[in-house]
């Protein structure tokens, strides 16, 4: 009998944890959906595909190496190698109060930074999963998906490919979400 116990409550365990990881993965799309829906207007806004398409293929693999290496050595030197104007409209995107997005990032086809807010580390992408990904599937990416069980946030890195009307990819459009979400369910480990 005590076995038999013991097999109920393994079982309303695993139930229990099933059913919140379950629960939580339905919450962390509906807490995407939003952000993602304003993500992918973003990429398709005119000023964003412009940018793309004017610096589709323009540099040869060196030239991206070298300008990581720069972009690494010399942090001076790094806004030249961005668009101005496109790194203002994400400053000033991501200081509005009801942004959801902590960071903006806009790679050309090639995995080059041609606009990003707060600036990343590195100049080229062309190997990560933000860019690969989204390049190889044409579709979203969503990376890093995690729950902060004290801010009660799920933040993730998603990103979305720039396609012109014909569905021709020229880039990738990044953002870092930062959503709070307030559940009875992140309460339980409290």
């Amino acid at each position: 009998m005590a076995h038999n116990l013991k097999q109920a409550a393994f079982r309303a365990l695993v139930y229990c944890i099933l059913s919140l990881f379950v629960s939580t993965h339905v919450q962390a799309d509906d807490a995407l959906s939003g952000p993602l829906s304003q993500l992918r207007a973003l990429a398709k806004h005119d000023a964003v595909l412009s940018l793309t398409q004017e610096h589709d293929g323009q540099l040869e693999f060196d030239e991206l190496i070298e300008h990581n290496e720069i972009w690494e050595q010399v942090p001076a030197k790094r806004n030249a190698f961005l668009n101005t104007e496109m790194q203002q409209r994400f400053k000033m995107m991501l200081k509005e109060n009801n942004s959801v997005f902590v960071g903006l990032l806009l790679l050309g086809s090639q995995g080059e930074t041609l606009a990003a807010y707060p600036l990343p580390s590195d100049y080229w992408h062309g190997n990560t999963a933000k860019f690969v990904n989204v390049m190889a599937d044409e579709n979203i990416f969503v990376d890093n998906l995690s729950w902060d069980k004290h801010s009660r946030q799920i933040k993730a890195n998603v990103s979305v490919p720039i396609k012109d009307q014909n569905g021709e990819m020229f880039g990738v459009l990044s953002a870092q979400v930062d959503t709070q979400i307030t559940t009875s369910l992140s309460n339980i480990s409290q």
